[in-house]
């Protein structure tokens, strides 16, 4: 069974504070304190992980990345793959869309160019992540732009 282990991906790529406060579905980011706005990785996070992983909020609780809910191999782990792959109920709009995500860290590449530079990677993981979910658009998405495959 796959679990998180030493990945903190999650915790620097799904922001849920400032910008992306409308991701605080809980609205807990008062109560633990948190800071963890677009473009940096969540406060909590430590060398060992999440100094908070005994009491963390629920919305981090709630959520595994594909990688675990698929049961992937190890080479998608995301902190050794470079992204991470998560199903979005209701996709980019929140309506009846249903979305396939590729998160990845930085700037430095568009979401297309680090699609083209993982195409196999991602590719393979799109596939697993739709015999699961079923066929579904994916978007690839940074910080600050996402591509749709």
């Amino acid at each position: 069974m796959n679990s998180c282990g030493e990945c903190t991906f999650c915790c620097e790529v799904l922001p849920f504070t400032h910008e992306a406060s409308w991701a605080d579905t809980y609205n807990e980011r008062y109560k633990y304190d948190i800071i963890y706005p677009p473009g940096r990785a969540c406060n909590k996070v430590c060398s060992t992980g999440c100094s908070i992983h005994e009491n963390k909020p629920k919305i981090c609780k709630e959520f595994n990345c594909d990688y675990i809910l698929l049961e992937l191999e190890e080479k998608f782990k995301p902190n050794k793959c470079g992204f991470l792959c998560r199903f979005r109920k209701g996709g980019f709009t929140g309506e009846d869309s249903d979305e396939i995500w590729i998160h990845f860290k930085g700037k430095e590449k568009t979401p297309k160019e680090f699609y083209d530079a993982n195409k196999s990677a991602v590719d393979e993981v799109v596939d697993f992540a739709r015999q699961k979910y079923g066929w579904h658009l994916v978007r690839i998405q940074n910080e600050i732009e996402s591509y749709t495959l």
